[in-house]
């Protein structure tokens, strides 16, 4: 009786829209078929080929013909290189289909840098019979590896983060895999020693707070206007960050405590903003805004 309620049309529609968009993502799905099933239970359990789902989570258990049926990472021990990546990239997937970015992340972000900023985070690198409890495990290998993968990509580029991915899938396809050969994939293609990321972010519980100590504007005498924004970062972790005032932005690498930008926009700002997108897991959300007042009437 349950089955009624179940729209096999829609998960379809949307079973290939999911398929297609992964395949285009990893490379081509090998297998001959792609079966779904209506899952009595709540929820959805996915095998190569196979899945059984309420009607939820397609993106999700299509991602995992690849992660973890074609690149066949231990799940037991390295759960967020497959359950990670998979709502990761089903939340990469509604983005690029129309959904709100702030819409899509920002419930998880926020709940995952209170734990990282009150100190109950686990490392997301822990076997899952080593998290404290059941519940810990799903926010470690799910949400914060999600938003780990997250940063990755945005740090790396889209372009680079897609190029990564084709080369883990077209090098480690129908093997074993681990989070090693998954970050010397990205290494490969981006030319950059990720281990301090990769360390960082999966075995240690450190936690990352880019704030803004203050900000000022003056007229640039050109047509423009400078403004000079002092950065400090708080916590043991380190990211490069964006910095923004106006119709500027600037990338800030320093691994300095403090750090003093200038920035030269063409219309007077309203405020200056530290990670405008949201792609920081940053543990303190409340000092990265500091507004700059409005302009004097001439």
């Amino acid at each position: 009786p349950s089955s009624e309620g179940w729209d096999a049309e829609r998960v379809l529609t949307k079973q290939r829209d999911a398929l297609e968009w992964t395949a285009g993502l990893f490379g081509e799905y090998p297998w001959p078929q792609l079966t779904v099933t209506d899952r009595v239970e709540d929820g959805a359990t996915e095998y190569p080929m196979l899945y059984m789902t309420d009607g939820g989570a397609v993106v999700h258990e299509t991602v995992h013909m690849y992660a973890h049926g074609i690149l066949a990472n231990n799940e037991w021990r390295e759960g967020w290189l497959d359950e990670g990546m998979a709502r990761f990239l089903s939340r990469w997937f509604s983005v690029e289909h129309g959904a709100d970015p702030e819409g899509v992340w920002s419930r998880s972000r926020a709940y995952i840098a209170a734990l990282d900023r009150t100190g109950r985070s686990e490392p997301v690198g822990l076997a899952a019979t080593e998290f404290s409890s059941y519940r810990m495990y799903v926010l470690m290998t799910y949400d914060k590896g999600a938003l780990v993968l997250r940063m990755l990509r945005d740090m790396l580029g889209e372009e680079v983060f897609r190029a990564g991915l084709r080369e883990y899938h077209g090098r480690y396809r129908f093997r074993n895999v681990t989070g090693h050969d998954f970050r010397r994939a990205m290494e490969r293609v981006s030319g950059r020693d990720l281990g301090w990321f990769f360390h960082q972010w999966l075995e240690t519980t450190d936690w990352l707070d880019w704030g803004l100590a203050g900000a000022r504007v003056a007229e640039a005498g050109d047509g423009r206007y400078v403004v000079t924004a002092e950065l400090e970062r708080r916590g043991p972790a380190w990211m490069p960050v964006v910095v923004e005032a106006g119709d500027v932005r600037v990338l800030v690498e320093s691994r300095e405590r403090s750090v003093s930008v200038t920035l030269r926009p063409t219309v007077r700002p309203e405020a200056v903003v530290v990670d405008p997108d949201g792609s920081l897991l940053d543990a303190d959300l409340g000092n990265q805004v500091v507004p700059l007042g409005k302009a004097r009437a001439r």
